[in-house]
């Protein structure tokens, strides 16, 4: 254990973990004992050792699946008001969360590919049909 000169901090290093960020393909000597982790969630997100988002990706495409579901099992309504309601409700809340950090990811594709299907599930398009004007 070890005190911080000046504040009132206290550092316990037997449960304090440290997660490494490397950039690139980097491994240079370390200033600091960094414990070996995979990945850590942090307020939600998921974050791993080289920040590519591939983990928080993962995590979020289940339950993005879900939510494509339940709008699929509503269309039957045939409401765009309930339907818009019911996007915003379960599927953009969990979408747009922490979007600015994996957003320009090569992963937060499959979200995007989600979204898409969704939006045509919603506005009952063809899968082949574009979204560039139903996103309008």
């Amino acid at each position: 254990m070890c005190l911080l000169r000046g504040t009132f901090y206290i550092l316990r290093s037997a449960h304090t973990v440290y997660l490494c960020v490397l950039c690139g393909s980097q491994n240079k000597q370390r200033l600091f004992h960094c414990t070996a982790l995979t990945g850590s969630k942090l307020v939600g997100l998921t974050i791993d050792s080289t920040l590519s988002w591939k983990d928080h990706v993962t995590e979020l495409t289940p339950k993005l699946n879900k939510a494509c579901y339940v709008i699929r099992t509503l269309t039957f309504l045939r409401s765009p008001e309930i339907l818009r309601i019911v996007y915003f409700s379960c599927f953009h809340a969990i979408m747009s969360y922490g979007i600015i950090f994996c957003g320009n990811s090569h992963h937060s594709i499959n979200i995007f590919k989600i979204q898409k299907r969704i939006i045509r599930i919603m506005t009952n398009s063809n899968s082949c049909d574009t979204c560039r004007p139903l996103f309008n």
